[in-house]
């Protein structure tokens, strides 16, 4: 037993060295193809920056070893040698494949493997005519050779630990000069006061001991498999450290992706769940959806090139504030809001979830239901990012969050498309922090301080986080009255106060004259008028243009055409002369002939709102919701077809990137 464990620990670190070599081979390999003018700090980070992931993947390759290891060891203890053998033999093998696709493919294609990437051993003709045979041979026949030269070291590492104790010699649990099994069983049969028969005691000792030695093992490992004992369990977005993507990606282990990508597409496979009609009509729906007469706009800017800030607001309901037809007195400054900018009245969520709301609204592309496009690292050269568009133009760009970046897998979509800057929790650890991150207030001096010594033009973000969950906002709840909702209630009041200091600062500073804000929730919540979770009121949210940049005589008015927050980058882009043409999921709200609708999505389906009627459609229960100002039953049909174009088509849209 003692020599197994020690075997299964150093196993742990031979499969770290194993992640380290194959790391080292994708760097040389593709370093001269990607990596231009680097930073040999960023270049030494990549020694301890990959840990987490490669911590993880050796977890769950040691998983398996030591749940069998430990009843093997029991039943023939000659095999347990055997078994380990081949299963390292396996592991680094397959380590090693792992690797050279992904090698190959990220030459080929600029991204890491994935596992859609294996959707084309269906056609292995295909595979194999890709490549030159030459290239085949030399492939395997490498993978093979560095395979064995792994073994070699890893055997002789694990006889080195199976006959050497005086490493652990310190530790109190483990006994030098002699075997530790035989110091478990004397320890226990000397102890042992039952009437069993020696050799069962001994058994059922040694029993005990593989139990609690399995239930130890597995915690740890378990531990180790999601990363820590943290609230949000380990993705991509852990390793993710630098502003060169190239380095970011080398530090993800290709086996943990490979893996990842698995479960996050099984759901669906590459099939698409949403097909209603022909294909051709749902393409020719959606264009109709988006067709306008001419590519114009109405400029609200007194300037084309002002600084351009989204505060993207967590899970702030439009319920929350009067304006919109909310409860009355909860945010009352965003009431005076208004009044200096642009208030669009009928804007809606795209998704459930801040990892659907974030791309909605830095990269205008529509949430999905199953899944979220942003945890799917491969789709990320064919999803654009309002980001790139203005960083082309001059603008120095940044991102702000009080809590942590790793969920939902929004670090690595930030640190692809290249912010100049991004600030998380953990870049602020003189501050004092909540149970899910820096407070408001606190995030937002903090942000207000960056730009006040930040180039200009500039576009930065900050996504804001005391109105999520556990709602612990520092301020005396005031509305007690609404029961389970009262903490939700009580940190929008808290977070709108937080808003008012700031642009009370703000307004006092030399760039706010030139500064464009746009306030946006990036999903909603449960609140008080308790709306299904499918009626689209759920999903109805604030948005709102403020700031010195806009002209005067549009300050105060109000946008009341339904759309989308899938419709700022378009919106923002035109106001700047830049093209949005690559945003097709994106409106223009200030073309005079842009349609008005706003497609959402949740876990089961999709919905359609439009100036006059909603449309919800759940695929799990084959339930249709309609609502409409006219009954009319026409304009049900006609909805209903757009839903169900606009889902069929963005989904496939999803499957292929």
């Amino acid at each position: 037993m003692y020599t197994f464990i020690k075997k299964t620990i150093v196993l742990f670190f031979i499969f770290l060295i194993a992640f380290a070599c194959d790391r080292l081979f994708f760097l040389l390999f593709n370093s001269s193809q990607h990596l231009h003018n680097f930073d040999v700090i960023d270049i030494l980070k990549l020694v301890y920056k990959p840990l987490p992931l490669d911590i993880s993947t050796a977890c769950y390759a040691i998983a398996l070893p030591l749940v069998l290891g430990l009843f093997i060891i029991y039943l023939k203890p000659k095999w347990v040698d055997c078994f380990q053998q081949y299963y390292v033999v396996i592991i680094l093998f397959l380590t090693n494949l792992f690797s050279a696709i992904d090698i190959v493919v990220y030459r080929e294609m600029g991204v890491k493997i994935h596992f859609k990437l294996f959707s084309h051993v269906q056609h292995p003709s295909e595979v194999f005519k890709s490549v030159a045979l030459s290239y085949w041979i030399i492939g395997i026949t490498a993978i093979v050779i560095f395979t064995y030269i792994q073994f070699y070291f890893a055997k002789k590492i694990m006889q080195f630990f199976q006959h050497n104790n005086r490493l652990l010699q310190k530790i109190p649990f483990f006994s030098v000069g002699e075997d530790k099994d035989e110091v478990i069983n004397n320890h226990f049969l000397k102890k042992s006061n039952s009437s069993l028969p020696i050799q069962q005691t001994s058994i059922f000792k040694k029993m005990l001991y593989a139990i609690s030695t399995l239930l130890v093992g597995a915690f740890l490992i378990a531990v180790g498999i999601r990363g820590g004992l943290q609230p949000v369990p380990i993705n991509e977005s852990e390793v993710y450290f630098s502003k060169t993507n190239f380095l970011n990606e080398s530090a993800v282990n290709p086996c943990w992706r490979i893996v990842h990508s698995y479960l996050e597409n099984k759901k669906n496979g590459n099939t698409n769940p949403y097909i209603f009609m022909d294909k051709s009509v749902a393409q020719k729906n959606v264009a109709d959806l988006f067709a306008v007469k001419s590519d114009t706009t109405i400029s609200i800017l007194n300037s084309n090139r002002p600084n351009i800030c989204f505060i993207i607001l967590e899970s702030w309901s439009a319920d929350m504030i009067e304006c919109l037809g909310g409860l009355k007195g909860i945010a009352p400054n965003f009431e005076q809001f208004k009044n200096e900018g642009i208030l669009f009245s009928n804007c809606y969520a795209s998704g459930t979830l801040s990892d659907q709301g974030i791309p909605a609204v830095l990269s205008a592309y529509p949430a999905q239901p199953i899944t979220s496009i942003i945890a799917n690292e491969e789709k990320y050269p064919k999803m654009h990012c309002i980001n790139k568009n203005l960083k082309q133009i001059g603008y120095h760009t940044s991102f702000y969050f009080g809590g942590q970046l790793i969920y939902g897998n929004i670090k690595s979509y930030l640190y692809y498309n290249n912010f100049d800057e991004i600030k998380e929790q953990k870049d602020f650890t003189n501050l004092p922090s909540g149970t899910l991150g820096i407070h408001d207030s606190l995030m937002l001096d903090e942000w207000f301080k960056h730009l006040n010594h930040t180039p200009k033009p500039f576009f930065s973000s900050i996504f804001t986080v005391s109105t999520h969950s556990p709602f612990d906002a520092p301020m005396q709840n005031k509305f007690s009255e609404y029961g389970s909702l009262n903490k939700y209630t009580n940190s929008i009041h808290y977070a709108d106060k937080c808003l008012k200091d700031f642009f009370d600062k703000a307004k006092k500073t030399n760039w706010y004259a030139n500064t464009l804000f746009v306030l946006v929730s990036d999903h909603s919540h449960d609140t008080p008028m308790n709306w299904d979770y499918f009626n689209a009121k759920r999903f109805h949210i604030p948005l709102l243009m403020m700031g010195g940049a806009i002209k005067n005589e549009y300050r105060g008015s109000v946008f009341n055409q339904v759309c989308s927050q899938n419709d700022i980058v378009s919106t923002v882009l035109h106001q700047v002369n830049v093209s949005a043409k690559d945003y097709n999921w994106s409106k223009n709200l200030f073309n005079p002939t842009t349609k008005h609708f706003a497609y959402f999505s949740f876990t089961e389906g999709g919905g359609f709102v439009t100036d006059s009627s909603q449309f919800t459609y759940n695929k799990t229960s084959n339930i249709s919701l309609y609502e409409s100002t006219n009954k009319n039953e026409t304009d049900k049909k006609k909805q209903q077809q757009n839903m169900q174009s606009y889902l069929q088509i963005l989904f496939e849209e999803y499957l292929s990137f």
